[in-house]
């Protein structure tokens, strides 16, 4: 598919499951901008996309920005100000401090409970990783 539309295009790539992936914009036809994104390493999850029209280039820019703050693409970063980074890195860290506290309680408790130290560690950990991974704030451990 070709955009002939005057204007610029906004497109949203989405996989086989709806989730979205990524929102872009791009002047140029549609097509070619979406075969710079068979280099990314999410690539591979792209199953469909779709796209709007946009009358100039500052409307479109508005609409992606909006759309990624408000559908939350798995793989943008564009648009995110220094503030929200810094928000996330806070957020990231109290996670990440509940995360410590869960783990000394699941050892000590697991420890009180006569549980070999090797196994009370990881059932530890894995109560850390779990609490991590459920924030959603740490995409290293999704679907661990």
């Amino acid at each position: 598919m070709t955009s002939t539309s005057a204007g610029t295009s906004l497109y949203r790539l989405y996989d086989a499951n709806g989730q979205l992936l990524y929102v872009g914009v791009t002047d140029g036809p549609v097509p070619d901008r979406l075969a710079a994104h068979r280099r990314t390493v999410w690539w591979a999850q792209v199953d469909s996309f779709a796209v709007d029209h946009h009358p100039t280039r500052q409307k479109a820019l508005d609409a992606e920005r909006l759309a990624i703050r408000t559908e939350q693409p798995l793989h943008n970063i564009r648009s995110v100000t220094s503030d929200d980074i810094r928000e996330m890195q806070q957020e990231r860290g109290r996670v990440a401090q509940q995360g410590y506290q869960i783990r000394m309680r699941v050892l000590n408790a697991r420890l009180s409970a006569g549980v070999p130290y090797a196994e009370a560690v990881q059932d530890a950990c894995a109560a850390d990783r779990a609490h991590k991974a459920a924030s959603g704030l740490f995409l290293s451990l999704k679907g661990k």
